[in-house]
């Protein structure tokens, strides 16, 4: 019996068994050093445990931070570094050449500047119960009228009937009429003393 366990107890015996010593100060840890990158927050702050990887890393020696440390400056270095193009650089502004300009010369204007007052009577009626009542009525239009020497009275007459629209109603007299005053600047009595031109030798005199 006694022979017969001993033989049990040898066959039970496990005949692989191997005793593993984990030395933190070794240096075979570095040969399985993990692949994944520490993460950023650790890598600013490195500590014993680094939770920002998935599964959380655990370092057992000041070593191992260094080393992890170690490979995370050599990851930062080996980064390619893709260069930009150059920006271009803008063309130099060419200078505009200026070229003298002729004032242009105003096309002169003919005929002098004329005010042309028609004045007329009229009857106007204040209320529907009130008398009517006359007086007058005054408009006065611009325009330019081209005067020479050779101007004749119905010339004049008609170019300021046409101020107001009424060269096809109304026409001058061959000898005399319509009257009209006439003054300018310089004129001998202004607008006041202005005199009544009524006939051909009238308006000859002025």
């Amino acid at each position: 019996m006694s022979s017969s366990s001993k033989s049990l107890t040898r066959q039970a015996a496990p005949q692989d068994l191997q005793i593993l010593h984990y030395d933190p100060s070794s240096q075979d840890w570095r040969r399985s050093a993990p692949s994944q990158p520490a993460s950023a927050g650790w890598t600013r702050k490195p500590a014993w445990i680094d939770g920002g990887v998935n599964p959380p890393r655990f370092y057992h020696s000041e070593e191992e931070i260094a080393a992890m440390q170690e490979r995370t400056r050599a990851r930062s270095a080996s980064v390619t570094i893709t260069k930009k193009p150059a920006i271009a650089q803008a063309p130099e502004p060419t200078q505009t050449q200026l070229t003298e300009v002729t004032e242009l010369e105003e096309d002169p204007v003919e005929g002098y500047l004329t005010m042309v007052t028609l004045v007329w009577t009229a009857t106007h009626k204040l209320s529907t119960r009130s008398k009517p009542i006359t007086k007058l009525d005054r408009i006065t239009k611009s325009g330019r009228i081209d005067i020479t020497s050779e101007t004749t009275r119905s010339e004049l007459l008609m170019a300021a009937l046409a101020f107001h629209d009424l060269a096809e109603t109304f026409r001058p007299g061959v000898t005399c009429g319509p009257a009209f005053k006439l003054w300018y600047t310089s004129s001998n009595g202004g607008k006041a003393g202005a005199p009544t031109i009524e006939t051909n030798p009238e308006f000859v005199v002025l």
